[in-house]
C-alpha cells in the first residue's frame, strides 16, 4: 500500500487508484446504458441516462462536464417537472463551481416553466438571493431569502446560511 505523508495529511495512492477505476467503470456502464436507450428511442430513459452521467460527473468534481450532460437531457424533457429538474441540476453544478452568474440564467429559465413545484421555486429564490447579495441589492436578496418556505435535504444552501443571509440583509 502506497501512502504518502505530507504535513500531517495522509495520501493513500491505492485508494485513489481504486476509486478512479470504480468511477471509470461506472462511467463506462452509464455510457453503455445511454447508447442502449438511444437505440430504443425512449425519451424518458435517455433523459435519465444523461442525468445519471451528470450526477457522476458532479460527484467527481467535473462540474463543467456535469452541466454539459444535464443540458443534453434538455432535448428529452417531455414534462415541466423535467425542465425543473434540468434547471436545478445546472444551478447546483454552477454554484458548486462558484459560477453564480450562469446559475442565475437557469434560475430565470424557471420563470418560463409552467407548473413549478415549491422545491424548485425555493432553489430559484436562493439563487436569486445569492446573486443579489453579491450585487449589493440587499433588500431584494432579503426578500428572496425570506420567501423560501421550506428547505429540504440536499438544498443548495444550508438552512443556517439562508437564515444568516436573510438576517444580515
Amino acid at each position: 500500500e502506497t501512502i504518502l505523508k505530507t504535513e500531517n495529511v495522509l495520501y493513500d495512492m491505492d485508494w485513489v487508484i481504486s476509486t478512479n477505476m470504480k468511477a471509470q467503470e461506472s462511467m463506462e456502464r452509464l455510457e453503455s446504458e445511454l447508447a442502449a436507450v438511444k437505440t430504443a428511442g425512449v425519451k424518458d430513459s435517455i433523459r435519465m441516462s444523461y442525468n445519471d452521467i451528470g450526477y457522476l460527473y458532479s460527484k467527481r468534481g467535473l462540474l463543467a462536464d456535469a452541466v454539459k450532460s444535464f443540458v443534453k437531457a434538455k432535448d428529452y424533457c417531455t414534462q415541466s417537472r423535467h425542465m425543473c429538474e434540468l434547471s436545478v441540476n445546472c444551478i447546483r453544478a454552477y454554484i458548486d463551481n462558484d459560477n453564480l452568474r450562469n446559475a442565475l440564467s437557469y434560475a430565470s429559465k424557471i420563470d418560463t416553466i409552467s407548473d413549478v413545484d415549491s422545491s424548485t421555486r425555493n432553489v430559484q429564490l436562493a439563487t436569486n438571493g445569492l446573486n443579489q447579495l453579491i450585487d449589493g441589492q440587499f433588500e431584494f436578496a432579503c426578500q428572496n431569502f425570506f420567501s423560501i418556505d421550506e428547505i429540504k435535504d440536499n438544498f443548495i444552501l444550508a438552512p443556517e446560511d439562508v437564515a444568516t443571509y436573510a438576517t444580515l440583509c
